[in-house]
């Protein structure tokens, strides 16, 4: 009976994630869960959500956060799952290199079309520079099966100017980050007593 549950559970959550909406807001809220864990606050250093109306029309990264230095790191999530599951079940290898390509091919239009905002010519706020761009696919397996089918996957985004992460590797990049802001805080703040003490 507890199987059964179990894989009931699965089902509902798999059928769940293949709702565009649902998908989409299951990678904003893992993104925001990642980037607290990093150590990093909300509405300090960083944002979410964050939109920017063009002459082109609107954009909105989902998270967009802030390096001393008048720097800015620029996320956004997506969650390329259908095909990604389909290869899971494929029964048969013809059914599997045929979901492994259409899975590729959406996690590259993902990559050509955050490209397209081109978010550091959009973001250039009170002489903010954007630092980087990230592709944040929030399946570790997702992103592996992409760069198992093809390995120059990577480079790809690299040459157009982003990132690729998964969990682990957003967190990595992240921690390194929130030792930035702190060291930056720490010296700020020893700068200030400097000053007053002067004074």
């Amino acid at each position: 009976q507890r199987s059964e549950d179990v894989q009931g559970a699965a089902l509902e959550l798999t059928s769940a994630l293949r709702s565009p909406n649902v998908k989409g807001r299951w990678g904003e809220v893992n993104l925001k869960r990642i980037i607290e864990f990093a150590g990093l606050t909300e509405n300090c250093d960083f944002d979410l959500q964050v939109t920017t109306e063009t002459d082109e029309g609107r954009f909105r990264p989902d998270c967009v956060i802030t390096i001393p230095g008048s720097r800015r790191l620029i996320i956004d999530s997506k969650a390329p799952i259908d095909s990604y599951l389909d290869a899971l079940k494929a029964t048969d290898e013809k059914q599997k290199e045929q979901a492994l390509l259409e899975h590729l091919k959406k996690v590259k239009s993902h990559i050509d079309q955050l490209s397209k905002k081109d978010y550091a010519s959009r973001f250039k706020l009170n002489d903010q520079v954007v630092d980087g761009v990230i592709l944040f696919i929030p399946i570790e397996g997702a992103l592996s099966m992409a760069l198992e089918r093809d390995p120059d996957l990577l480079e790809y985004a690299f040459s157009k100017n982003i990132v690729l992460t998964f969990p682990t590797s957003l967190l990595a990049i992240l921690k390194g980050l929130a030792m930035t802001i702190q060291q930056a805080e720490i010296a700020k703040n020893i700068d200030e007593i400097q000053t007053n003490a002067v004074e």
